[in-house]
């Protein structure tokens, strides 16, 4: 939700700067960019999670990696 809010703050600023639209432009256009956005970056980003929960999965409360 970072990056969606980056990205959409930072348009929705150019945009504003730019062209100087009235509010309901700014309300029809940002609630579907914001929804298409985080609705598309949620399965790359769940898939790096779950990924790197597998790799560094604990085994009896002690991390595969750590010498004993």
């Amino acid at each position: 939700m970072l990056i969606v809010g980056f990205a959409v703050v930072g348009a929705a600023f150019w945009l504003e700067f730019s062209f100087t639209p009235p509010i309901w432009v700014h309300l029809v256009v940002w609630p579907p960019v914001i929804l298409g956005l985080c609705m598309g970056l949620l399965p790359p980003i769940k898939g790096f999670f779950i990924g790197a929960q597998f790799k560094y999965r604990s085994v009896d409360n002690e991390f595969p990696d750590e010498d004993v």
